[in-house]
């Protein structure tokens, strides 16, 4: 039956430390996932609430537990002489016990279930004994009225510190009841250390964690930092070796350009393109071509008169003012000699209006050194007059030998022009048979007849005047319309 008892009991407690324990980890907000410093201090004031009070219970069971000794002693005494050495020593024993203070932060745990597993027993012990000794004094209760001399409780106890007013029933109720609350403290501190080691354990994890996060974020931001800044490094190398090469191209380019420039200010385009792809430039022959010539009469007088810089710069400026006009009548310009200056057309690219292009040109020219000529006698100046001869015909023309590329044209052709301007006169546009039989239909053309020319004999020569009326867009006659433009390309 005892055992059933304490079985039942078993029972009761087992499921009540099992709630409670539930209850404190749960039931009172105890979240082992919340990992952080408050939540340890919290189960660290719990734990020391929950030491407190098993202390007291701890000091209540072994107030109990002497009262109940003390009972059990004056039953003994009361019941026979011969327990009395008995009771004596159960009562030094009392007196040892009142003496202990049991501290549950300094005693171990175990030691305090093990003192109150002992108090259980030494109560049962002394139930047991209490109730044997109620047999035999209840049979020899007669025989011991007169002999039995019980001392005095106070002489045992001291003045009924053991509480005579408590009864035999509610002492061991209480009894139980504070084993059972001891046991269920012992449950919750149990409880309440694993959930503190779990809680510290865990932070103590968590901050190496995160201290790992921190030194490999660390690792991370420097590895960046370091590709970051090698490629800014790199990026700013190539930009400025960007730069330098773009530089450094833009110069050549540059300087590609002048090359290529002064190239052609010194030959034609599809021929300076020939002489850089092949180093060479083939000779060509044109069928129909015109060479224009000009020479300067009193040339030599007035440049007696002028300094080396004002003769230079006044020649500059007259060829300067002949290149325009060529340029602008699709001409090439060949060379100068002196005063002397040589274009043609027809040529690098042949074309069939080259003789009309030279006369236009002739005529312009002419007019542009009456214009100077006229300023420089208003200023008191002397300046030169202008002798020009135009002639048609074949020739070929290209680049010959290695060094100082030039382009020139050969032929009777270039020979007969020159005749041309020599036996021409000043202010006029002299021209020869072949260049008149093209150009007669639309320029006011004047005979001259044969003219004894050097090397060539009589030979016929006409002065161009003006463009007709009907086919010049000015009244001098120099620049041509639209119509005539429109015929040209008729005829060609």
């Amino acid at each position: 039956m005892k055992n059933l008892i304490f079985f039942f009991l078993f029972l009761i407690l087992t499921s009540k430390i099992n709630a409670q324990s539930v209850m404190i980890i749960k039931g009172d907000t105890f979240d082992l996932k919340n990992l952080n410093i408050e939540n340890v201090d919290r189960l660290k004031s719990r734990l020391d609430f929950i030491e407190k009070e098993k202390s007291d219970w701890v000091n209540k069971a072994e107030k109990l537990a002497t009262k109940s000794m003390a009972r059990s002693a004056r039953e003994l005494l009361d019941d026979d002489d011969n327990d009395k050495d008995e009771a004596l020593k159960l009562s030094k024993s009392i007196k040892r016990a009142k003496t202990i203070t049991i501290s549950p932060r300094k005693n171990n745990e175990n030691a305090a279930e093990t003192k109150a597993a002992n108090t259980n027993k030494n109560n049962a012990n002394n139930t047991n004994k209490v109730a044997e000794n109620n047999n035999t004094r209840n049979n020899n209760t007669n025989n011991n009225n007169n002999n039995a001399v019980a001392p005095p409780e106070e002489t045992i106890f001291g003045n009924n510190d053991l509480g005579e007013n408590v009864t035999n029933e509610g002492q061991d109720k209480d009894l139980m009841e504070a084993n059972v609350n001891i046991a269920v403290k012992n449950a919750e501190i149990e409880t309440l250390r694993q959930a503190l080691n779990y809680q510290t354990t865990a932070l103590d994890l968590k901050k190496a964690q995160q201290r790992t996060y921190y030194l490999i974020s660390i690792a991370v931001f420097s590895i960046l930092s370091l590709v970051a800044f090698n490629f800014y490094r790199h990026n700013k190398i190539r930009k400025k070796a960007n730069t330098l090469l773009a530089k450094e191209k833009e110069l050549t380019e540059i300087e590609r350009k002048k090359s290529d420039d002064l190239l052609l200010n010194i030959l034609p385009l599809s021929v300076a393109q020939e002489l850089k792809e092949n180093g060479t430039a083939a000779v060509k022959y044109y069928e129909t071509a015109t060479v224009l010539f000009t020479d300067f009469k009193g040339f030599t007088n007035v440049a007696e008169k002028m300094t080396p810089n004002e003769l230079v710069e006044e020649l500059g400026s007259c060829f300067a003012k002949f290149d325009e006009i060529v340029g602008n009548h699709n001409l090439e310009k060949i060379k100068t000699i002196g005063d002397a200056y040589m274009c043609a057309g027809g040529l690098p690219e042949a074309n069939k209006v080259n003789p009309f292009d030279a006369v236009l040109a002739g005529l312009e020219m002419q007019a542009f050194m009456a214009e100077q000529h006229t300023a420089r006698a208003k200023e008191g100046k002397e300046y030169w007059y202008c002798r020009l001869g135009i002639n048609s015909g074949d020739l070929i023309a290209g680049v010959i030998g290695k060094k100082k590329f030039a382009y020139d044209i050969w032929g009777d052709t270039v020979n007969t022009a020159s005749r041309m301007e020599s036996s021409g006169e000043v202010g006029k546009v002299n021209i020869s048979q072949n260049t008149y039989q093209i150009v007669k239909d639309y320029f006011e053309c004047e005979y001259r007849g044969k003219v004894s020319a050097k090397g060539k004999g009589e030979i016929d020569m006409y002065f161009v005047n003006r463009l007709k009326p009907k086919f010049a867009k000015d009244e001098e006659g120099i620049v041509a319309n639209d119509l005539f433009w429109k015929n040209i390309k008729g005829i060609v």
